[in-house]
């Protein structure tokens, strides 16, 4: 149901409704990530746009993770970019590129913060052909790769944070 076409009493009997009801997943769409988010896990500022882009895939695969306590999180990412070419002709110009990111996380446990509670590095990376193209179809062919591996990074953080979660509910 679309909040924006409700009436307000019909948006008061259905808040009111899930609180007795027992659902407590109700968050503002674009959340600040204070007290008031439906996920305890906070993620850091990404550096960059690509970062960026990173935060906001995790923080929309993070929200639907089951978390068997009820401690706050934060993950912290660091996110580097790898560019190689290889595949040089006598012409001294590449023919390909290997294009990827490394992202170097950890998540850390409230109260304290200090000490990590996981600690692991994702990987993605891809090739694309650079000698027989066109500026605008290698543009192109960048873009799709970049967004895939961004999505390959982001599954690999939050896989990583779903076993560690996993393990930590068979230990209660």
């Amino acid at each position: 149901m679309n909040a924006r076409f409700l009436c307000r009493e019909e948006l008061l009997t259905l808040c009111v409704v899930s609180l007795c009801t027992g659902c407590t997943r109700i968050a503002p769409l674009h959340c600040t990530c204070d007290v008031s988010c439906a996920t305890p896990i906070v993620v850091d500022v990404i550096a960059n746009r690509n970062g960026q882009r990173l935060r906001n895939r995790l923080l929309e695969l993070l929200r639907d993770i089951p978390i068997p306590t009820r401690e706050k999180y934060k993950l912290k990412v660091i996110l580097t970019e790898t560019v190689r070419a290889y595949g040089a002709f006598t012409t001294g110009s590449t023919g390909r590129k290997e294009r990827g990111y490394i992202a170097a996380f950890s998540l850390f446990k409230s109260p304290d913060w200090a000490q990590p509670v996981i600690k692991a590095t994702s990987k993605a990376e891809s090739t694309y052909d650079t000698a027989l193209t066109s500026g605008e179809i290698v543009y192109t062919i960048f873009s799709a790769i970049d967004d895939a591996l961004l999505d390959q990074v982001s599954m690999s953080i939050v896989e990583h944070i779903q076993t560690h979660f996993l393990k930590e509910k068979a230990q209660l």
